[in-house]
């Protein structure tokens, strides 16, 4: 709920100062400040919060279930192995040594 909540604040300001613009007729220069942000504020906010919220959710997902998390973990841990494998081959071919005891 937290992360929902974070991604959605910059919309229910928006809509906030929208509704307030409205019922007392007058403008923020400090928020509104340029023709851009006046006219363009609102897909800022929806495109930002809907991406952002998007991008975090499944990450949520991962780390709050347990077997998603544990194959999660498992399978960077095996990336980063495989990775390290690769670099210490690659600099051993260079040198000429082996990790052979």
């Amino acid at each position: 709920a937290g992360v929902y909540t974070a991604c959605n604040v910059p919309v229910i300001l928006n809509y906030v100062l929208s509704a307030d613009m409205w019922i007392n007729d007058e403008s923020y220069p400090a928020v509104y400040n340029t023709t851009f942000l006046y006219w363009y504020s609102w897909n800022l906010t929806y495109v930002a919060s809907v991406c952002l919220n998007s991008t975090v959710n499944p990450l949520v997902l991962v780390f709050r279930m347990s077997g998603f998390r544990q194959w999660g973990l498992g399978r960077v841990r095996d990336l980063l192995t495989e990775k390290l494998m690769k670099r210490t081959t690659r600099a051993n071919a260079r040198t000429g040594t082996s990790n052979d005891n």
